[in-house]
């Protein structure tokens, strides 16, 4: 939608407030509406980066113009945040459930310290968890990424349940087909080892008697 001339004369003004209406996260641009105009916006124009932009986010801006002279938005600052999206569905909580139970109960029935069972958990989640929510501010901001095989390397350790969260709470990676091929290939592998252990090493004995 073309900006009239309503835009231009707010130039020398102070700075207006408009809501974030489209942003295309990939590409770290989008539009505010501001008195029922469309107005552009990229986060180089930010006076601070912010770690994630939400549709319903306002912003405060004064009125600008590109390089090739098109109205857009400068010096931007978001004032009110409605913080990241959260995608996680009671169906998702339940899968995430059947999915611990095989590897919860292992733990459980392993022997190992009642601390180490707690702590270890922890943190290999919270720096799954972080490490999704940094990459995905990376990608906002268009600043060097965290690997894919760092991200794939903590759900190999035991961070997958984070990970599982994270992509659906920043909608980061959940759209990647073939990184989440590489993801669910780890849960499965943890599914099995568990298994597995529980049952004494039955299902690692089975295998072996069929390769030789």
């Amino acid at each position: 939608m073309p900006i009239d001339g309503d835009f231009q004369a707010f130039a020398a003004a102070k700075p207006m407030s408009g809501t974030l209406v489209e942003w295309n996260a990939a590409r770290a641009f989008g539009y505010l509406e501001w008195e029922g105009k469309r107005v552009f916006l990229h986060i180089k124009d930010f006076e601070k980066r912010p770690g994630w932009l939400s549709v319903g986010d306002e912003v405060q801006f004064v009125a600008g113009t590109d390089g090739q002279g098109r109205p857009c938005a400068k010096k931007a600052v978001a004032v009110r945040r409605k913080g990241p999206p959260i995608r996680f569905s009671l169906g998702q909580g339940l899968g995430l459930l059947l999915l611990l139970a095989l590897p919860v109960l292992a733990l459980m029935i392993s022997g190992l310290p009642p601390l180490l069972l707690g702590v270890y958990p922890a943190g290999i989640s919270l720096l799954t968890f972080w490490l999704y929510f940094d990459d995905k501010q990376r990608a906002q901001s268009g600043r060097w990424r965290t690997p894919e095989s760092t991200l794939h390397l903590c759900e190999l350790l035991g961070g997958w349940p984070a990970a599982y969260i994270a992509q659906r709470a920043f909608r980061h990676k959940s759209a990647k087909g073939r990184y989440l091929w590489v993801f669910w290939l780890i849960v499965i592998l943890h599914q099995v080892v568990a298994a597995d252990f529980i049952s004494g090493g039955m299902l690692s004995q089975k295998v072996l008697s069929m390769v030789r």
